[in-house]
């Protein structure tokens, strides 16, 4: 009984040292851990490349919406004189002078004479 227990322990640590001390096995072994690792790799490098296409799409979508807004109406000035009001876009200037424009129509206001100027960013459905 003995003796089959020696051989068999014999085998064992002859397969052993064969399988662990050959130089083509570790070879192999090692050969097949940088063929795994290079695989993760290209996989990640992949799924990062994939989303930095999706983020740069997402931001041009974002800056197509922005930059496509509906257009605002020009500033306008609001000039009161009195029980008299005006308001409109301000066409120009000119030694306390104001020329504005309501639906197309320019009408020169004197500020010294009025009792309120204020800018506004768009003019009261009466102006």
């Amino acid at each position: 009984m003995m003796a089959l227990a020696l051989a068999t322990l014999h085998h064992f640590e002859q397969q052993a040292a064969t399988d662990c001390g050959d130089p083509a096995t570790l070879l192999r072994a090692e050969a097949l851990a940088d063929h795994a690792e290079a695989l993760a790799a290209a996989g990640a490098l992949r799924r990062g490349i994939r989303l930095t296409v999706l983020c740069t799409a997402l931001l041009a979508g974002a800056v197509a919406v922005t930059w496509y807004a509906p257009p605002q109406d020009p500033p306008a000035l609001l000039a009161r004189q009195g029980s008299t009001t005006w308001c409109g876009a301000v066409e120009s200037t000119s030694h306390g002078t104001v020329v504005r424009s309501v639906n197309g129509e320019s009408t020169p206001v004197d500020l010294a004479a009025a009792d309120l100027v204020r800018p506004v960013t768009s003019c009261p459905a009466s102006g």
